[in-house]
């Protein structure tokens, strides 16, 4: 059977993503399917054997972890797998979880949906009859996709090489997308976070189950990129998830980014609600009625719900603090009270960004650009990022303050022109989204940062003339090893699973590793010359560490100078660590 390569480009809400990801390893060669037969504590599963760069590497899909969330678990903490008595044909992908259709740009078969979506993917190197003592157990790195929440699925995800070149086992799972995954009444009714929930039943059954695989349940890495790296951020602060994991890599996500919680789930819920047709007074009413709906009404109402007559950049469907899994908010977590109950003190943690996180801007201003009469091609106009995006963006998670407003015009307007000023406000966006949680995660745990900064000969931007660096999630394709344009790439794919798959089994990377300190900040700049910087955007990131919240707290620190992560860093690690941040198209940082 032949490997495919389908190119995939866009992420978030409808309007994500944008990235250049292949779908299937180029590298995977023509052959036919030969089958092999594990045996596990849930049962027997029967998977593919396929050659990947000249070795081999099994392959299941499609494995259960948890019963089908329909009828009455609709809505419900997933129940685990109950064993299976006959062998489970695991050699095709399962269903993905139902989602919109921009989900085919993330490499999914949309035509292959369903609600029973509890599944996930192993890749490992291991033979089946080969002994396996604890000692030859191979490090776990299991996947959480993005899509925001609401696209993606394990299938866009092929471990195969990383589990070949890196001898670890890879794991890529499956979660409730959209309101099916994330609808919250914030209390007892629907506490919400189906969608985090299903991925810690992900953790446990692999805990129970993946030394089958050759996998070390000891040994394990979770691993995932935008929505997919809240989650990461999310478990590594939730004292239930104590011993699932040892190390987590956060990619252009943390728990701290501005959209790791929904800002209004009941009111979103509420608004879903009534386009369903249901009454959304009494909360079990309203769930009652939600519960007997068809996924593609819900889809729809989503969809609806999510309509604005304004140029908006709000992710209504996300995780909620529901007291159980996410406790409190995560910067309360992060805090001295839990300072001994959550997992994140304990971890390796590697934290990175693409260089142009922002890119994610650009979505949602294409709609808007015959009424506000300019054209993306072109670039941005002063007078949009004025009076249209800041204005947005400060209504939409700054209370509308119109000094922030204006304060994000005066720090990112350019006098060179739009195109200028269309890199300032892909600059503007990721700083604010991404880049400034990603900086404040490493001080506060001190340890290392990438940024990857490539951009890729193959991606959907090179069509924007004025665009530089790497998109949102451009790293991703890289981790998978997919055929690349020229050797340059190929090298820095190679370099970069060697440096993921290191970081899991030994909690550092195979890139320049210089000690990390809160003086010289330095990290890993991944591009297709792999070289160490040092204070990662500072005047940037003290606009928005310091500037901003002492404008939103009547306070002046603007005698403070550099020293604007000096209050979180207190609550960091005084020992110094390797950091590494990667600057092509991905920054990355070991905390």
């Amino acid at each position: 059977m032949a490997c495919t390569c389908s190119r995939t480009a866009s992420f978030v809400l409808r309007l994500t993503w944008l990235l250049c990801l292949f779908l299937f390893s180029a590298r995977c060669q023509a052959q036919s399917v030969q089958r092999v037969t594990y045996t596990t504590p849930s049962g027997k599963v029967t998977g593919r054997m396929v050659t990947v760069s000249g070795e081999t590497v099994y392959q299941f899909l499609g494995v259960p972890f948890a019963e089908p969330p329909i009828g009455q678990l609709r809505f419900k903490k997933p129940v685990p797998v109950r064993p299976w008595n006959v062998t489970l044909n695991a050699t095709e992908f399962a269903p993905s979880c139902p989602q919109p259709g921009w989900g085919a740009d993330m490499g999914i078969d949309i035509q292959h949906l369903s609600e029973d979506c509890l599944y996930l993917n192993i890749y490992t190197k291991v033979r089946p009859t080969q002994a396996r003592s604890s000692s030859d157990l191979k490090t776990v790195m299991v996947w959480i996709h993005g899509g925001g929440f609401s696209g993606g699925g394990a299938m866009g995800f092929d471990g195969s090489l990383m589990a070949v070149r890196g001898d670890v086992v890879v794991v890529a799972i499956n979660y409730r997308l959209g309101m099916l995954g994330w609808m919250s009444t914030l209390d007892d009714v629907s506490p919400g976070n189906y969608g985090q929930w299903d991925q810690r039943q992900a953790l446990l059954w692999v805990r129970d189950n993946i030394a089958a695989f050759g996998g070390d349940p000891g040994k394990v890495t979770i691993f995932g990129e935008s929505a997919g790296g809240y989650s990461v951020g999310l478990h590594a602060l939730s004292p239930l998830n104590m011993g699932l994991f040892q190390r987590a890599v956060m990619q252009s996500g943390t728990a701290l980014n501005l959209r790791t919680t929904a800002p209004d789930p009941v009111g979103f819920a509420k608004r879903v609600a009534r386009i369903l047709g249901c009454n959304d007074v009494d909360h079990g009413a309203m769930m009652s009625c939600v519960k007997g709906k068809t996924v593609a009404d819900i889809q729809s109402a989503t969809l609806q719900a999510s309509e604005s007559d304004t140029l908006q950049y709000v992710l209504h469907v996300a995780p909620v603090v529901d007291g159980e899994l996410v406790k409190e908010d995560p910067r309360k977590l992060l805090g001295e009270d839990y300072r001994d109950q959550v997992p994140f003190w304990t971890l390796d943690v590697m934290v990175g960004t693409t260089n142009a996180e922002g890119s994610l801007v650009l979505t949602p201003l294409q709609p808007w650009q015959e009424q506000l009469k300019f054209d993306l091609m072109d670039g941005i106009p002063t007078r949009v990022l004025c009076a249209n995006i800041s204005t947005a963006l400060s209504r939409d998670y700054y209370d509308g303050s119109e000094e922030v407003a204006r304060a994000i015009c005066r720090q990112y307007t350019s006098d060179k022109g739009d195109e200028d000023q269309a890199r300032n406000v892909v600059d503007m966006y990721g700083d604010m989204m991404f880049q400034q949680a990603a900086v404040e995660t490493r001080d506060l745990h001190v340890k290392g940062k990438y940024v990857f900064s490539h951009m890729p000969v193959a991606t959907d931007f090179r069509r924007f003339p004025w665009f530089r660096g790497a998109a949102h999630g451009a790293e991703v394709n890289f981790l998978v090893g997919q055929e690349h344009v020229g050797d340059n790439e190929t090298v820095l794919s190679n370099a970069m699973i060697d440096g993921w798959t290191n970081f899991a089994k030994f909690g550092r990377g195979t890139f320049q590793w210089p000690e990390y300190d809160l003086t010289t900040r330095a990290y890993t700049d991944l591009d297709q010359t792999i070289s160490v910087k040092q204070n990662l955007y500072p005047d940037r990131m003290d606009f928005w560490l310091r500037q901003i919240p002492a404008m939103l707290s009547g306070t002046d620190n603007s005698s403070n100078g550099a020293g604007f992560f000096r209050s979180s860093c207190m609550m960091g690690r005084s020992v110094a660590r390797p950091c590494l941040a990667l600057f092509s198209a991905f920054a990355l940082m070991f905390v």
